[in-house]
């Protein structure tokens, strides 16, 4: 019986993931986000453009476009853009309730000259063109269908970026540098943070509480009721069968 209870706990968890946790069906589409519903996802995102190249955290992911200007997504919640040249031009910052771990809780990539954002959490794809963000709901999928994986290393006119530690080429979830090489020889660092990631950067949108604690509490409390209800089962049983 404390098995069965333990495993009706476990699909309990589960099920409370499963707005996080998705596989790819059919029925793919794109629905804009209009009206009051987009005021309170913009409030929520605080999206802005940023002037000051931010080196106060690893890196999540890079992406690198037709005409070789990269976005790099940092784990705070930023993102830097760089031209063909390797110049910094300007960036993003926004809130995605993803913290210290916005690799892991979002994607972010080119769209021709356009910047994608996609929030696992909420399920929002935020193209931002400029000054102009518009927001879509994607349904059907786990993520946009227009996003493809580039992986750790990218190629742009006969130079290759790798993006990597900076103790071993080894995939960690540490990745402080995107080395850039040409003809397997090195060539310049794009972009490093091992000596500035662990300090305290500025921060440009206020994070904000959510609903977690609520969230987590209904959890806690269901699976007690559960609990609580498999021992009172299981004492009846017991008083029967004695």
């Amino acid at each position: 019986m404390k098995i069965i209870c333990r495993l009706i706990a476990l699909l309990l968890v589960t099920g409370c993931f499963a707005n996080r946790a998705y596989c790819d069906v059919t029925g793919y589409r794109e629905v804009e986000i209009k009206g009051n519903e987009r005021e309170k996802s913009l409030e929520w995102l605080q999206i802005k453009k940023i002037d000051e190249e931010m080196l106060t955290s690893g890196i999540g992911s890079f992406d690198i476009n037709d005409k070789g200007y990269v976005l790099v997504l940092m784990n705070n919640e930023t993102i830097n853009i760089y031209d063909d040249k390797g110049k910094y031009l300007y960036g993003y910052a926004f809130h995605g309730a993803g913290g210290e771990m916005a690799g892991s809780t979002c994607l972010c990539y080119w769209i021709g000259d356009k910047i994608a954002l996609y929030i696992y959490r909420g399920e929002e794809k935020i193209v931002i063109d400029g000054d102009a963000v518009t927001l879509y709901a994607v349904e059907g999928a786990r993520f946009p269908l227009d996003y493809t994986d580039r992986g750790l290393v990218q190629n742009y006119d006969g130079y290759t970026y790798t993006l990597e530690n900076s103790i071993g080429k080894e995939y960690t979830n540490d990745l402080d540098v995107i080395n850039v090489a040409k003809d397997g020889k090195f060539v310049k660092k794009l972009i490093d943070v091992s000596q500035t990631k662990n300090l305290v950067g500025k921060e440009y949108v206020k994070r904000k509480e959510d609903d977690e604690f609520g969230y987590w509490f209904f959890v806690f409390v269901a699976i007690g009721l559960i609990c609580v209800f498999c021992e009172v089962l299981h004492g009846k049983k017991s008083k029967t069968y004695s």
